[in-house]
């Protein structure tokens, strides 16, 4: 009995450190990271404690006015909790743990629920921490990425056809076709990067004043401003603008709305 009590513990924690993780990934969850800790919105809070916004409220306002709790420290801003701007409160992942103590021992829940949000204490500092380290790694696995996406492109401008070399004055950039901030999930992503010229980069995100981008803007961008780049008269750039129009219609179609898992 006691093996099988056991199998199902692990069991539950691994269920809710999947459950964290999807959050992050799917929902595209970017925290407020401060040293070792991970603030997330209150939202993200109630789906990983998979309660109610009134459960949750319930639980603050017990923590809040109790001070502590038997077995509990005291909430403590920056460390529990963060107020934005906006003044919502941000939950760390030590935040978390003690809301998840409290609804265990406080709230009326079903067996079942108790179950998760014991199993939500146990592992959400691990789970965080470990998104936390995923988080700090991001530039060093896009910066390798780009790094590679230039070599397989043999260095040379998918849009314009210029090669670097040692006589042509160009740099070459990796444009994020599904941008970084909305698609996090796609920023490593060898298929999301396109090998351009550095002042053609600039351009667009130029033309296209910092909003969200899509391969698809990158597509209207050539139209409605570097037609020269795509001139039907001129063979060659006509042909690298018919594979340019597959392949970034493809990856659209593959992705809008289509997160990727956690790998």
């Amino acid at each position: 009995l006691d093996a099988l009590l056991q199998r199902k513990r692990k069991r539950k924690r691994m269920l809710v450190s999947r459950r964290i993780t999807q959050e992050f990934i799917e929902n595209s969850i970017v925290p407020e990271v401060r040293g070792e800790l991970a603030f997330v919105q209150r939202k993200t809070t109630v789906n990983i404690l998979q309660t109610n916004w009134l459960g949750l409220k319930n639980c603050e306002k017990r923590l809040f006015e109790a001070g502590s709790l038997e077995g509990q420290e005291a909430l403590e801003i920056e460390k529990h909790f963060l107020l934005s701007e906006t003044d919502e409160m941000l939950w760390s992942q030590k935040g978390i743990a003690s809301i998840a103590m409290d609804m265990k021992r406080n709230s009326k829940i079903k067996k079942y629920r108790k179950a998760w949000v014991e199993a939500v204490g146990d592992v959400v500092e691990d789970c965080f921490t470990a998104e936390i380290k995923r988080i700090n790694a991001a530039p060093s696995r896009i910066s390798k990425v780009i790094k590679n996406a230039k070599k397989a492109a043999g260095n040379t401008c998918q849009v314009s056809g210029q090669k670097l070399n040692i006589n042509a004055n160009i740099q070459l950039d990796g444009h994020h076709l599904f941008d970084k901030l909305n698609r996090p999930d796609l920023a490593d992503l060898h298929e999301n990067i396109l090998v351009v010229e550095k002042n053609i980069h600039s351009e667009f995100h130029s033309w296209n004043k910092g909003e969200t981008c899509e391969p698809k803007d990158f597509l209207n961008f050539l139209l409605k401003v570097r037609f020269d780049l795509i001139d039907p008269d001129n063979p060659p750039a006509a042909k690298r603008y018919k594979k340019l129009v597959a392949r970034l219609t493809k990856i659209q179609q593959n992705y809008e709305g289509n997160h990727l898992k956690y790998k």
